[in-house]
């Protein structure tokens, strides 16, 4: 027996062996297994060993095997023997990987806190000192632990472990200075007073000075910590020159770091230094020419403005915060909304309403959605400083417009307020301003906002009683029963399940059971089965009369009904006890589980789909199932929901599967962009105007060729002759794609002159162009803000009619997806509506300059090569330039495996690295194109000018290449993203227009035998 229970122990031993990497990496996450079948000196004396010797595998393996040892400490004994694990640990703090290094280091420091006092002076002191003096990768992983080892050591060791830590502070490789100054802090607290006077801030000066930003943007983050540990005199001097000397760095990241640095300091220096020292300064931050610095320092507003006097906020801090208000960055603004009101309690009440209110208000009505969610945050905040009255007269007529605004997650954030603002405006106050607004919120097209409404209506109900409910909200409720769209209806359900037992017993019998009995009678099965799930809940609430004549009838006559699953859930309604206490609150999530014949399928949330799954008949085809469904049709696999937590040779077949090169793994949630953007040398954002303008020269010359081949060209050739010329084309935009990003020039009006130039051929406006895709960069596969690609919604799908349908699906789901740009260029670009007061000046340059081509190009070239050569030299050229903005486009943000993500879980560094493509074409097209397809450091940082993108790349994929999704330009890859790639779906990412439906579609059928698969 003993034997059979060992059995499959023996197995995981033996698969640490195996050459499958994938049969490796389950027996080291089940270490601990054998670890705890071995006994402990089996384990120390046999398993640890081999182990060892175990540390030259792939890296997925070692950091598995990096994670599984930190836990180990039990296994092997407790502290006695913790030791053990240091070697196998060292050994993995020195691996090229850093992930792997980095979880070493966790696990190394985990294993010495639960050591004896005398091992540690033993074992890790050694250890230490060894890594100290290896290679770079082992100096970075020796600088994190110096403050795990400094406390337990003795007076003599501490000295070394002192002198080694200014060593590596002072090395020659940046990394390892990177890796020290992220150290010091941590080591600093640990230190004695006189030590941190005369070791650390010397190296922290120095570090400060550093040659290289990536090393002075990490040491200036020192400057807070030491603020805390240092008395006010040596903060002035030297930590606040540092500082001070750094928020005037030639660097933007440098800046940004230390501007978030001057609280800190200010604190420290007390409220008459920090005014005469920090503020002039912080006001010099809030102008930065960079965003980023703005937003940064904007964001601190609030808590600088805690310690400095109240006099000096008045009169030096709020003026340039009123000037925030109007920044051109919707960024910056949108990091006032967050801390705007925080200056309110500072401030006082007088001059919060004089001087915060307007703009609050001005911020509330701002173009820009992020910003008006960012302030809507703030509504209690305002309401508990400003009083009643003065919220009744000046912020409900803004809210009043904010809850019909044109982006449902605005109008959600509103409708998550309400129940605030009823209880601070009262039942009258609230039922004239606000209370035709909830039933218009019942009545939307969005899913998320009727549920949203209906949660509000109960909360309403409770805070204002019973009879206030019956009086105001079930007439308007019940009214629309009477709705021709049986949305609403299941609404009304949902509804009254929300809201019956907020009100008395009469009003269940006499207004709302009756409600529910002809929702019975509909002729959409989906409201019938809601109206027995209702039912079910009204029979708890009701007297034995009504249950008995009115409640079973009515549910044994669904029973009978011709539809499966109105019997499925009348059978379920009558077979539970009445008496029952039975929660319906959430009931909504039901009447989306499946629409009628004829009736688009509507989106469900994922809580939707856990609460209906188990109830659901076997033969329902579930949203999830028909996305399967259709996927098989494709030949392709549906998409998990997270391909970051599938095993490497997963991800391999996934990518196989997609065309794909590789497919990476999911970023961590912890990584923020700017970690991503610190980890690149600062030499891929130098600007080099000698390739700035041979770039413009070679685009003018290469398209100049074309139309020479085009000229002297056999009709035959001219189809490739095209192509090429279209490709130069290409060129002419991404020279001003550069100018738009601010990568070309250091000259703003030179950039603004070229990119405008570039353009005008290509009728494309260049400030509506930059304005628009900017906002792509700020919000890369995010739902409803991305302005470049964009998944359909359900909720769109719902609302088109058949011409609309056969738009979508034969532009969408065709080849004609890779022109589909010219859609997008006509609609984004020339519609002034989309651009504010202050963009419409330069919009309208814009617009002229294009105008002006169109007025004197076309016609020249009419007249000396007549109509057909408008068409041979510029609108067939141009349709091959629109052709590669497609597929650039598509290729590189659009796939099977890479969510586009609501606002409220859209993860900026997941979308820039592993939410863009990295694609590689044929040589020819990348140099003509200047590198364009090189996207995945364009995303992570929009400036970095077009010939420094792939040495960017070369330094995220030594960084974080296991997360970036990479491929070659194929068919396969193609094909997933014309055939597939159609309805965003929260589960699967993306379904086709036919997921669900019971026959393939026959115009997609075809696309899909169009397309070929390798």
């Amino acid at each position: 027996m003993a034997e059979l229970a060992l059995a499959p122990v023996a197995l995981l031993i033996d698969s640490l062996r195996s050459s499958d990497s994938a049969q490796r990496l389950t027996s080291v996450k089940k270490l601990t297994v054998i670890g705890k079948a071995l006994g402990e000196e089996r384990t120390r004396r046999e398993l640890i060993p081999f182990v060892n010797e175990s540390v030259d595998d792939e890296d997925e393996i070692l950091l598995a095997l990096a994670e599984e040892l930190g836990e180990f400490v039990p296994l092997v004994g407790g502290a006695q023997y913790a030791h053990f694990l240091l070697p196998p640990l060292e050994a993995l703090a020195t691996v090229d990987e850093t992930v792997v290094r980095e979880r070493a280091v966790v696990s190394i420091c985990s294993v010495t806190a639960q050591m004896m006092a005398g091992n540690v002076q033993e074992h890790l002191l050694p250890l230490l000192q060894r890594l100290a003096s290896r290679e770079w990768p082992a100096r970075v992983s020796a600088c994190k632990l110096f403050s795990t080892a400094y406390p337990p050591a003795q007076e003599q060791s501490r000295g070394e472990l002192r002198a080694a830590f200014l060593k590596l502070c002072h090395d020659e490789t940046p990394m390892v200075r990177r890796a020290a100054a992220q150290a010091m802090a941590p080591f600093s607290e640990t230190l004695e007073s006189q030590h941190i006077r005369e070791d650390v801030l010397p190296a922290f000066v120095d570090l400060t000075r550093d040659d290289q930003d990536s090393v002075r943007l990490i040491a200036v983050e020192a400057a807070g910590a030491l603020a805390k540990v240092l008395p006010r005199e040596e903060v002035a001097n030297p930590v606040m020159p540092a500082v001070v000397q750094c928020s005037q760095d030639k660097s933007w990241r440098v800046r940004y770091n230390a501007v978030q640095q001057l609280p800190a300091l200010a604190e420290a220096l007390g409220a008459e230094a920090a005014s005469s020292e920090l503020l002039p300064l912080y006001l010099q931050l809030l102008r930065d020419n960079e965003p980023e610095v703005r937003t940064a320092a904007t964001s601190k507003v609030s808590a600088f403005a805690r310690l400095i006097p109240v006099s000096d906020v008045t009169s030096q801090l709020l003026p340039r915060v009123k000037d925030i208000g109007g920044d051109a960055n919707q960024l910056v603004r949108s990091a006032l909304a967050t801390v705007v009101m925080e200056l309110a309690p500072i401030l006082g009440k007088g001059d919060t309403v004089e001087q915060l209110l307007p703009l609050f208000l001005s911020l509330l009505k701002d173009d820009w959605p992020d910003v008006r969610l960012a302030i809507i945050g703030k509504l209690q905040a305002v309401n508990q400083v400003i009083g009643i009255e003065l919220l009744a007269q000046t912020l409900l007529p803004a809210v009043e417009d904010l809850a019909t605004d044109k982006h449902w997650r605005v109008r959600q954030a509103i409708i998550e307020h309400t129940p605030m603002l009823a209880t601070q405006l009262g039942a009258e106050l609230f039922q004239q301003k606000l209370g035709r607004q909830c039933m218009l919120w019942l009545q939307d097209t969005v899913f998320s906002i009727r549920e949203a409404a209906i949660q509000v209506l109960q909360a309403v109900a409770k805070e204002f009683g019973p009879d206030w409910t019956r009086d105001h909200i079930v007439p308007q409720v019940l009214s629309l029963m009477n709705s021709d769209n049986y949305l609403h209806r299941m609404t009304v359900l949902s509804a009254i399940g929300a809201l019956a037992g907020s009100v008395h017993k009469d009003v269940v019998h006499n207004s709302m059971l009756p409600a529910v009995v002809a929702c019975s009678k509909d002729r959409v099965p989906n409201v019938k089965f809601n109206a027995a799930k209702i039912l079910q809940q009204l029979a708890a609430l009701s007297d034995p009369p009504a249950v008995n004549q009115t409640i079973r009838p009515c549910l044994a006559e669904l029973v009978t009904d011709k539809d499966s699953d109105v019997r499925f859930f009348a059978q379920s309604s009558l077979a539970i006890d009445p008496a029952a206490d039975i929660d319906c609150s959430g009931m909504t999530c039901i009447c989306l589980a499946r629409a009628p014949a004829g009736v688009a399928t509507v989106s469900r949330s994922s809580h939707a789909n856990r609460a209906v799954a188990p109830r659901l008949p076997a033969r329902r085809l579930s949203r999830t199932a028909g996305a399967a469904a259709a996927d098989s049709l494709i030949g392709l696999a549906p998409c998990p929901p997270s391909v970051g937590q599938l095993s490497d040779t997963e991800r391999q077949e996934l990518a196989k599967q997609f065309g794909f090169r590789s497919i990476g793994k999911e970023l961590p949630n912890d990584v923020t962009l700017q970690d991503i953007i610190k980890s690149m040398p600062a030499e891929v954002f130098e600007l080099n105007m000698w390739k700035a303008w041979s770039a413009v020269f070679i685009a003018v010359a290469s398209f100049a060729a074309s139309l020479y081949l085009i000229s002297i060209c056999p009709a035959p050739l001219l189809p490739l002759a095209w192509a090429l010329s279209g490709t130069a084309m290409t060129g002419w935009f991404v020279v001003g794609h550069d100018c738009g990003h601010r990568s070309f020039s250091k000259n703003k009006l030179v950039e603004d002159i070229v990119g405008t130039l570039m353009f005008m051929p290509l009728i494309y406006p260049f400030d509506p162009w930059r304005i628009k895709h900017n906002q792509h960069h700020a919000h890369t596969n995010k739902l409803v803000e991305d302005t470049a690609w964009h998944p359909v919604q359900r909720e769109s799908m719902e609302k088109w009619g058949k011409v609309e349908s056969f738009i979508y699906r034969t532009f969408l789901g065709s080849p004609l997806k890779l022109w589909a740009s010219i859609g997008h260029w006509w609609i984004w670009h020339f519609d002034l509506s989309k651009y504010t007061e202050q963009q419409k000046p330069r919009v309208l340059v814009s617009l002229a300059a294009v105008g002006l081509f169109m007025a004197v190009g076309w016609p020249l070239i009419v007249y000396y090569t007549g109509w057909w050569g408008l068409v041979k030299f510029w609108l067939m050229p141009w349709l091959g330039y629109h052709f590669w903005m497609s597929t650039f486009t598509v290729v590189h943000h659009t796939a099977p495996h890479i969510p586009f993500k609501p606002a409220g879980e859209w993860n900026a560094a997941k979308a820039q690295l592993s939410g863009t493509v990295h694609c590689d074409y044929p040589r020819w097209v990348e140099f003509l194109c200047f590198d364009i397809n090189v996207h995945v450091p364009h995303h992570v940082m929009s400036k970095i000018p077009w010939y420094n993108l792939r040495a960017a790349t070369d330094s995220l994929r030594q960084n974080w290449g296991e997360y970036m999704t990479e491929a070659s330009f194929n068919w396969r890859m193609l094909k997933a993203v014309v055939t597939h790639c159609h309805v965003h779906d929260e589960e699967h990412n993306y379904v086709p227009f036919d997921a669900g439906q019971p026959q393939e579609d026959k115009f997609l059928k075809l696309q899909r035998r169009f397309w070929p698969s390798v």
